[in-house]
């Protein structure tokens, strides 16, 4: 889901950096700043739709680079080690039990005799977190059992995590995004060849583009404003 609103998101953050909406790109780095794993996933999934607009995302790409070393930074999982965080949420007592289980680093079972709306609370907490647990319920005695197992997922998951944090940076790096403090490239964007457009901020249309294009290198330009104001853009 993240992945899908990386397009709109990014649409939103460039329309507040034209229009100097400074409340908008304030509440989007705090996001990705302070916010769970979801919102490090949107806010890289908008780091990458946004292609070669810098304006109004530097600061995201640094959070996220800043996000990422402290990830990296944590000790990796030993072999059998079957501590699971619980994204916060909930507190009530159900879920403290459900906390304190899955943080145990030893403990991979739990039986735990609960009743329906009881187990359905469970089921949702684990659902909604997509944890790596098995939950059943064993319909046997009053009330019935909810069986949790945690799984061998947890292993994969975090290595394919560890693995696409090290992309992200990689990324962020590489493209001269994330600069500030500890790692970042301090290279410039790449431009694109040929002659310099002169951006406006205006020109929006292919047809514009392929125009403004066309008059910088000398030719003749039909898509001209009113007036006879040329606006030009740059070439997609």
């Amino acid at each position: 889901m993240a992945d899908r609103l990386g397009a709109p998101c990014s649409g939103i953050i460039a329309a507040a950096a034209q229009l100097g909406s400074t409340g908008v790109l304030e509440d989007a780095h705090k996001l990705a700043r302070t916010a769970g794993d979801r919102a490090y996933v949107l806010a890289m999934a908008t780091l990458r739709a946004a292609g070669g607009h810098h304006a109004g995302f530097g600061e995201l790409a640094i959070n996220c680079a800043e996000r990422i070393r402290a990830l990296l930074a944590r000790p990796q999982r030993a072999p059998g080690g079957w501590s699971i965080e619980l994204p916060t949420g909930c507190a009530c007592d159900l879920c403290e039990a459900l906390g304190t289980f899955l943080q145990h680093p030893e403990r991979r079972a739990l039986d735990w005799p609960l009743a329906k709306d009881k187990r359905r609370h469970v089921h949702a907490r684990i659902n909604d977190a997509e944890l790596p647990v098995r939950h059943e319920t064993r319909r046997q005695g009053r009330p019935y059992t909810l069986v949790l197992t945690k799984t061998e997922a947890l292993f994969e998951r975090e290595r394919l995590a560890r693995e696409r944090h090290e992309a992200n940076l990689a990324w962020l790096t590489d493209t001269g995004r994330a600069h500030r403090g500890g790692g970042g490239s301090s290279r410039r964007p790449r431009r694109p060849r040929g002659p310099e457009p002169l951006d406006l901020g205006l020109a929006t249309s292919p047809a514009q583009r392929r125009a403004d294009a066309v008059r910088l290198r000398g030719g003749r330009c039909r898509n001209s404003m009113p007036g006879g104001i040329v606006v030009a853009g740059v070439l997609d």
